[in-house]
């Protein structure tokens, strides 16, 4: 709003938030996690997490759109509500509105382990994270995170209040982080609502009297009510008609670009995160496994599971054959050995973390292709698998040196259902009717840089491994 469009009795909203300097660092966290209890037995105990965001790192330039992209259950959303602290962080921190300098000594400290780092380093940390850390702050600091940092959720109809009117929404941040009084409130609630295209008529009404888009519209109405430096989109389309998802788009650029905002832009739609995003994380199962420019992204995606997205999207033209990802997110309770994506991955080997499960899920899936694996997979007692340690008890009318030779794959009969895994089995033995197989110990990848000078966490990518 400028100057000459200001009446003289509103308060310029900018005026009455806070003023502080603005830094080239919007947000970055490190080593951010969020963990889920698994409870069970008679007392509930903890048996076990739920590891929906594992480690994460990254940041965002101020003026960027970071979007942040994965199949549903890959932690997208939980990052979102760790980032703006509606939900508690496991562990990690999260840091806003650093200067680019500030920012790398933080990381360069961090990277180290705590043996590695000197007495200097630990109290120059401390000092920085309470002049920057967000997740852990109180009084006027984290007034300010508030005040900058706000969300736009997924489905409009369950994020706006039913009994309230459109205008009683919009103001409600307003009267929470500024002095303006009534009167300076409804005027910039009108103003706000004209800036989203919807106009002063919606004031007085309720959310069930519009559309998906016009609530939509309401929601970012009320997310830059308060001029934040910083806004989380939630999945803001994917409740919406295709033609109304343009429009939202549309509006979305253009209040950046005329506010100065920076989003984090979460979806699965990579045909929209090509649209509107200038950097890209991918994640599964709770870990980003690639972070890059959009333009390097879709042009050479480098780790598989990337390049089996972008392949998938209906949206985008590859030129090639499609890759088909095969099966579905597995359970996060009970995530794969070594890299979480190589039972599905069209590019794995034999580092890549296969184990016990492996095999039991050659059996499981080709039980009725098969007639050999049918008669394995009934003569099967028991199993028992630990990390890369697994037993296959098996009954007493198999002959149990032909089995051992089909698990270990010194036989074709499951080895041709995948080479890489049975190239990762490092002993076999036969104790009874159990055959005792052991894998090659493989760790979860981590981000590290690849050639290209992006993030990746795949081990074809890291020179220990081949």
């Amino acid at each position: 709003m400028s100057q000459s469009e200001n009446p003289d009795n509103v308060t310029d909203v900018g005026t009455a938030l806070s003023s502080e300097t603005k830094n080239e660092i919007i947000l970055q966290c490190t080593g951010l996690k969020k963990y889920y209890p698994v409870t069970g037995g008679v007392f509930q105990r903890k048996i076990s997490d739920v590891k929906a965001v594992d480690s994460v790192d990254f940041r965002i330039q101020r003026g960027d759109i970071q979007g942040i992209v994965g199949e549903s259950g890959c932690g997208k959303s939980t990052l979102a509500r760790v980032l703006v602290n509606l939900n508690e962080p496991t562990d990690g921190n999260i840091y806003f509105d650093v200067p680019g300098d500030i920012a790398d000594e933080i990381a360069e400290i961090e990277n180290k382990t705590d043996d590695e780092r000197t007495s200097a380093e630990d109290d120059r940390l401390e000092e920085l994270k309470s002049e920057y850390e967000i997740n852990t702050v109180t009084g006027k600091r984290a007034k300010h995170y508030r005040e900058n940092v706000q969300f736009v959720f997924q489905n409009p109809s369950n994020s706006l209040n039913p009994r309230k009117l459109i205008h009683q929404t919009v103001s409600q941040p307003l009267k929470v982080h500024t002095d303006l009084q009534t009167v300076e409130r409804e005027e910039r609630v009108r103003e706000l609502l004209n800036q989203v295209g919807l106009g002063e008529d919606f004031m007085y009404r309720y959310p069930h009297q519009l559309s998906g888009g016009q609530k939509q519209r309401v929601a970012i109405a009320r997310a830059i009510a308060t001029n934040p430096d910083f806004i989380v989109l939630d999945e803001p389309t994917s409740a919406l008609d295709v033609s109304v998802q343009a429009q939202i788009l549309n509006l979305l650029q253009d209040l950046r670009e005329e506010l100065d905002l920076t989003y984090l832009f979460i979806t699965h739609d990579l045909g929209v995160i090509r649209h509107v995003a200038t950097n890209v994380a991918v994640m599964y199962l709770g870990k980003v496994v690639e972070n890059a420019s959009r333009s390097e992204l879709f042009q050479e995606p480098e780790h598989p599971y990337t390049e089996a997205l972008i392949s998938s999207s209906p949206a985008i033209e590859t030129g090639g054959d499609r890759i088909r990802l095969s099966g579905d997110v597995p359970d996060p309770e009970d995530r794969p050995t070594g890299c979480y994506f190589h039972p599905r991955c069209h590019k794995s080997e034999s580092f890549c973390g296969w184990n016990g499960t492996d095999v039991l899920s050659i059996l499981q899936v080709n039980v009725t292709k098969d007639e050999r694996v049918e008669t394995l997979f009934d003569e099967l007692n028991d199993t028992e698998i630990d990390g890369y340690h697994a037993e296959f008890e098996f009954t007493n009318r198999v002959d149990i040196q032909r089995v051992k030779g089909e698990l270990s794959g010194e036989e074709d009969t499951l080895r041709s259902h995948n080479d890489e895994l049975f190239d990762a089995v490092t002993d076999v033995d036969v104790e009874g009717q159990t055959v005792v197989l052991s894998f090659r110990d493989i760790e979860t990848p981590e981000l590290i840089e690849s050639e290209s000078g992006r993030d990746v966490a795949c081990h074809l990518y890291d020179d220990d491994y081949e």
